[in-house]
């Protein structure tokens, strides 16, 4: 069955991989073993489907996004420039998967929620839970932007879900065209959502 210490481990590993890289259907029980080197009775004693395989997959996507906005959260600059972070953030991985991997898979939960959120409730709940997550960081560096009175907004959720919209469709629009060139087009767009978000000053 492989050693206990890693076998698990190593399921969660190959099916994080397989899924970024082609998506759930796609993906088998069995070839999520082979690329683990372990056999299926190896699987079944950790996980009782594939189904609950990948909300853990999920589980595991959704910690290393929150590493990378509590990285944001509490690294340097203001809150435009830690926003501006978050666009390079999604452009440096995609322009790295295409240079290792020879394509940009885009982002493993926006790839899951295009594919499954509409098939699978329980798939949907997870990304639910991520995104929500993901909203509710970029929205705190927008109030503590706000209480710095680096600018004014009338509805920082709406802007920090046009932001994360903003990330994701450059994500999309990149792995779609092939074309990692979309990202330094779009450098400037995550400025543009926030500058018209921004409340004009009121007279005196």
């Amino acid at each position: 069955m492989g050693r206990v210490s890693d076998a698990r481990a190593r399921i969660l590993q190959a099916a994080a991989e397989l899924i970024h890289d082609r998506g759930y259907a796609s993906v088998s029980v069995s070839d999520i073993c082979g690329s683990a080197g372990l056999k299926k009775g190896s699987f079944y004693h950790f996980f009782p489907s594939k189904l609950e395989l990948v909300l853990e997959t999920i589980d595991q996507f959704a910690a290393g996004q929150r590493e990378a906005v509590q990285s944001m959260i509490a690294g340097s600059g203001n809150a435009r420039e830690k926003l501006s972070q978050m666009f390079a953030a999604a452009s440096g991985g995609s322009k790295q998967c295409q240079k290792d991997c020879g394509a940009i898979r885009g982002c493993p939960i926006g790839n899951l929620a295009l594919e499954m959120a509409h098939r699978e409730p329980a798939i949907a709940q997870k990304l639910k839970q991520v995104f929500n997550q993901w909203r509710a960081g970029v929205e705190s560096v927008l109030q503590a932007g706000v209480a710095a009175g680096e600018f004014e907004l009338d509805d920082p959720r709406a802007v920090a879900e046009s932001l994360i919209a903003f990330v994701e469709g450059s994500i999309l629009l990149a792995k779609a065209t092939g074309d990692t060139a979309v990202f330094d087009r779009l450098a400037t767009g995550a400025d543009a959502i926030l500058n018209g978000a921004v409340r004009p000053a009121q007279a005196s």
